[in-house]
């Protein structure tokens, strides 16, 4: 059963009518994908929908305490066998249902490498490594197939990193700035840095 976080979403108070309550629940559900490439192939996992195939990068939803890059990690190995390492973000994107009641948010991860070949542990899902330029001609779910090949042909920006879980308990530690920079040179607290 997945859990999924909800999130109130309201228009800004200028937005609405007068004594309109907030009372808007959308559901945010977070999902994190892996991007696989192995030479020209890439790693992509075709199931059944609605009675018709479609094809989607392996993923899905973390699990409490787990972080994004886990997850990514812990649904490839679930869904094909394979073994990769989560090292840069690709992108983000999301999908909103036409009643705008659901709302997914997919961080998508690139894998270094990955080792094995691909092989199925759900019975509705079929794991492969299937060639880029086919990508087109795939129902692809969601419809990311020309930025799967810009990463793939080196055409789109690099991609960034992911800096993983920042979070530490305390106090956030003093900025202290490099030898390089005069103290007299940053800002001072309040005031405008613009």
């Amino acid at each position: 059963m997945r859990k999924m976080t909800t999130v109130h979403l309201s228009p800004p108070p200028d937005e609405r009518p007068h004594g309109e309550a907030i009372n808007d629940h959308t559901v945010v559900r977070l999902r994190c994908s892996m991007i696989v490439f192995r030479g020209d192939r890439i790693l992509l996992i075709r199931r059944v929908r609605d009675g018709r195939p479609e094809w989607v990068l392996p993923g899905g939803d973390p699990h409490p305490g787990e972080g994004l890059a886990a997850c990514a990690r812990r649904e490839t190995v679930e869904e094909s066998g394979l073994r990769a390492e989560p090292t840069r973000c690709a992108f983000a994107f999301e999908t909103i249902a036409p009643a705008g009641t659901n709302r997914t948010i997919d961080i998508v991860f690139l894998a270094e490498h990955a080792t094995g070949e691909p092989v199925g542990s759900e019975p509705a899902l079929r794991p492969q490594f299937v060639p880029v330029t086919l990508l087109s001609r795939l129902p692809l779910r969601p419809p990311i197939g020309g930025y799967l090949r810009g990463l793939h042909d080196r055409t789109l920006p690099p991609t960034i990193p992911f800096l993983g879980n920042l979070w530490r308990p305390g106090p956030v530690p003093e900025f202290r700035p490099p030898n390089s920079v005069q103290t007299a040179d940053l800002p001072r607290p309040g005031q405008d840095v613009t």
